[in-house]
């Protein structure tokens, strides 16, 4: 394997294929760490229609995702990945869009997560504070 030994990997490059974008992701197999950026992808949303599974590298504990407010992917992402215990979670630029997203990262991760980023970005008006309670009330995570 080419990429077996890198461990670190800031996937901000610009793609026009999810099968490219995810292929690369999958030639690195002992990653630890990994940084995506929604805003990259130039692909049209129905450019996922095919795929239907992707499971992260089995050693990766830290996932960092900027999200794009204009393209909400992760719940999308969320619905199709399996990933492994990932103790560290950074999300920025998250969108009032992406909030049913964040929420189902959250659950589906649990008490894996031991440190915990999220940088908001609203376009209109909504109350965090509230959605935080809900959130909290949702996930019960042990941090």
């Amino acid at each position: 394997m080419w990429f077996s030994r890198i461990r670190e990997l800031d996937l901000g490059l610009a793609f026009s294929s999810p099968d490219h974008y995810f292929g690369l992701i999958a030639s690195f197999p002992s990653l630890e760490t990994l940084f995506l950026h929604f805003p990259c992808l130039t692909f049209r949303l129905d450019d996922f229609q095919h795929i239907h599974s992707f499971i992260f590298p089995p050693h990766l504990h830290t996932l960092v995702i900027g999200l794009a407010f204009w393209r909400p992917l992760l719940s999308w992402l969320v619905s199709i990945a399996q990933f492994p215990a990932i103790s560290i979670v950074k999300l920025y630029c998250i969108s009032d869009a992406e909030l049913r997203g964040v929420q189902t990262l959250l659950q589906t991760l649990g008490p894996s997560i031991h440190s915990l980023d999220l940088d908001f970005w609203f376009s209109g008006t909504i109350d965090v504070f509230i959605w935080l309670l809900i959130c909290e009330s949702m996930l019960k995570i042990n941090l």
